[in-house]
């Protein structure tokens, strides 16, 4: 009975980060088509290490980064290029 209580809990939490994780993504993707783009590339970077899409959360950062006139958009899009050459 505990080994199945434990496991539970255990799923729970597991699925409780996911859907964390994807509510940070929607609420900076959101932002990011609202083309408030500092907010947005705060939370693409909170979610970067964590991301299953990270050419894509690259991709959005360094977007971002251009869009606020931050010098470190060069970083990302090397970054995106060097990393992921077969990203679309």
């Amino acid at each position: 009975m505990n080994k199945h209580l434990y496991v539970s809990i255990i799923f729970s939490f597991f699925f409780l980060n996911i859907l964390s994780q994807n509510n940070v993504v929607e609420r900076a993707d959101k932002l990011f088509e609202n083309s408030e783009y500092g907010t947005a590339k705060n939370l693409y970077i909170s979610e970067l290490n964590s991301s299953k899409n990270k050419d894509l959360i690259i991709f959005k950062i360094a977007y971002c980064s251009k869009n606020i006139l931050s010098k470190d958009a060069i970083y990302w899009y090397s970054l995106l290029i060097s990393e992921y050459k077969e990203s679309p």
